[in-house]
């Protein structure tokens, strides 16, 4: 029987719930034990036995569903962005979320800018602070000039980035942006205009 794979999984879904709501009723009836004088005439346990296999034929046919569908999925790629995947890949990495490593890079690319900022302050109140003394002296030398330069620039600020934080932040931002956004409709495509043969029992 060859349908989509959209179609093969609503069928899935169906099944599920066909196999729960048997599995429930099957379970309230499973065995009966009563006395000769109140027997249950209407426990049919050929009855029983034929519900049993009905479920199994269809616990069979949804295991035969989700394998073809796994296996579509592990050996179907597809294009995100730049990147090819695997759809399986693509589903992992949608339902993971971002690393350990990207939620902190964004968190030390906010740092980083309060930093630089808190920086930044610091070096002019301290340079502001020098040239105050400047102005507070009478008879300012060459030499006390001199120096109050020289210490000023220990107030200068030295930034060491080389990965560019806040660029390397913005772009892994960007690229799971991407990402999310084109995975669902990416898989959807391919899902709709995918057939896979099943044969059901």
């Amino acid at each position: 029987m060859k349908k989509t794979v959209m179609e093969w999984l609503s069928e899935s879904k169906l099944l599920e719930k066909k196999i729960g709501k048997k599995e429930n009723e099957l379970l309230g009836k499973m065995y009966n034990v009563t006395f000769v004088h109140n027997e249950d005439v209407n426990y049919i346990p050929e009855n029983i036995k034929s519900e049993y296999e009905s479920l199994n034929k269809l616990k069979s046919n949804l295991d035969k569903i989700k394998d073809a569908i796994m296996v579509y999925n592990a050996t179907t790629k597809i294009v995100i962005g730049e990147k090819s995947m695997s759809i399986a890949y693509a589903l992992s990495k949608y339902t993971s979320g971002e690393s350990k490593f990207e939620e902190t890079i964004n968190k030390l690319a906010t740092k980083f800018t309060q930093d630089v900022n808190n920086a930044k302050m610091f070096s002019q109140k301290e340079k502001a602070d020098l040239d105050r003394q400047l102005l507070t002296k009478n008879n300012i030398s060459e030499k006390d000039k001199a120096l109050i330069e020289a210490t000023k620039s220990k107030y200068d600020i030295v930034v060491k980035d080389p990965l560019n934080i806040v660029e390397l932040s913005a772009k892994i931002y960007d690229e799971k942006e991407t990402f999310n956004n084109e995975v669902n409709n990416k898989i959807n495509l391919s899902n709709a205009l995918t057939e896979l043969e099943i044969e059901l029992d």
